[in-house]
């Protein structure tokens, strides 16, 4: 055999080993599904809703396919790592959503309650049934049940009420020890699952240490998923960015005219940003408060901008028209997708970022006090 055919025959096998890899490490995925009385002719979407959204939420529709008889079939669909997906109708009756897996899903219910499905053929979404319904729910269930019984209004019976916390407490301890045992148990064969499960009222509770710990228990190529960018950034670059004395970058904004303002254009020897959506309550009673709050401390030079994170200018507008404000109100409209969203890397609101002239950070994540602490205090040194 010559050298040239030599290498040929090397370089196809070699190719054709790498292919192997890429569709291995893919995922081919039927969907198809029956939905009772949807009809003939009716949409429906393949989409990104998780169980629950906010106005800040970004929806996605990857596919989108018509009903026949009830009954609809998407195109073969291909995924790179396990994640939520949902399906919905142009009905706007709700959604259904379900993790992928390899081979065949199939969503069969009623078209008018389709949020009920049920979802057959996804062994990661019966894993997580199952935690759903034999860990969470129980735990759900007692959890309110006692916050029920804490008593309320001026007589308490201090003893009673220790008592419920105790219980709480306890009840509390117990469901996070069951969540870390089914992640351990669960990390190398459902590594999505097992991680989402961690994510439920536990991640936040967590030291960043030990959010590592459990981070590098998944595979690599789950650490590399799209699904746990935020974790990544936050144990990874989140205190680079967002430290004491870091210099933000010139992001960019829109005010409800939208004309476009970045941060270098706004004016303010102190700068204190204000996130905030239509749907946090504590942030509803707080902004009112924003324009008395500037109008104290500008005589040190303090304006106030609260950023929006909705992604509906509609909604954004709905909230302002209830008062008037002599504050800059900005928001980039994008929700969950703008990247002051993946840059703050958000576990609540509100929240406040206080910056200097230069876009320094001078105080970050603290309790609303501490920042008219640092506000007073720069104002004495003035």
């Amino acid at each position: 055999m010559s050298r040239n055919k030599i290498v040929k025959k090397a370089f196809l096998l070699l190719t054709t080993i790498l292919l192997s890899k890429i569709l291995l490490s893919q995922s081919q995925v039927t969907i198809a599904g029956y939905l009772k009385g949807l009809g003939t002719g009716k949409k429906v979407y393949l989409g990104n809703k998780p169980n629950g959204i906010r106005p800040t939420f970004v929806e996605i529709f990857y596919d989108s396919t018509y009903s026949i008889n009830d009954s609809f079939y998407f195109k073969k669909q291909t995924f790179d790592f396990v994640s939520d997906y949902s399906i919905e109708t142009e009905l706007k009756n709700g959604w259904s959503t379900f993790l992928v897996d390899k081979g065949n899903i199939f969503i069969t219910g009623y078209f008018d309650t389709i949020y009920r499905s049920k979802i057959i053929g996804s062994h990661n979404e019966n894993l997580y049934r199952d935690f759903y319904k034999k860990i969470y729910k129980p735990w759900d269930t007692q959890f309110f049940s006692l916050m029920k019984k804490l008593p309320k209004g001026k007589e308490v019976d201090t003893t009673y009420s220790k008592k419920i916390n105790d219980s709480i407490i306890t009840l509390n301890n117990n469901y996070r020890k069951q969540i870390f045992s089914f992640y351990k148990q669960n990390v190398k064969s459902s590594p999505y699952v097992a991680f989402r499960v961690l994510r439920m009222a536990t991640l936040e509770n967590l030291s960043d240490n030990e959010v590592t710990k459990y981070f590098k228990m998944l595979p690599t190529k789950v650490q590399n998923s799209p699904p746990l960018d935020d974790i990544k950034y936050r144990l990874f670059s989140y205190k680079t960015n967002v430290s004491i004395g870091k210099k933000l970058p010139n992001l960019s904004f829109f005010t409800p005219q939208l004309t476009q303002l970045k941060l270098n254009d706004i004016s303010g020897k102190y700068r204190l940003l204000v996130f905030w959506a239509s749907w946090c309550g504590p942030c509803i009673a707080e902004i009112p408060e924003l324009d008395s709050l500037e109008k104290m401390y500008s005589s040190i030079g303090l304006k106030i901008y609260p950023i929006n994170i909705d992604n509906e200018k509609s909604v954004w507008e709905n909230s302002l028209s209830k008062y008037t404000f002599n504050c800059t109100h900005l928001s980039q409209l994008t929700g969950n997708k703008s990247p002051i969203f993946k840059y703050f890397a958000f576990s609540s609101i509100p929240t406040a970022i206080l910056l200097d002239s230069d876009n320094k950070i001078l105080l970050y994540g603290a309790d609303i006090k501490k920042y008219f602490d640092l506000i007073e205090k720069l104002s004495q040194n003035k």
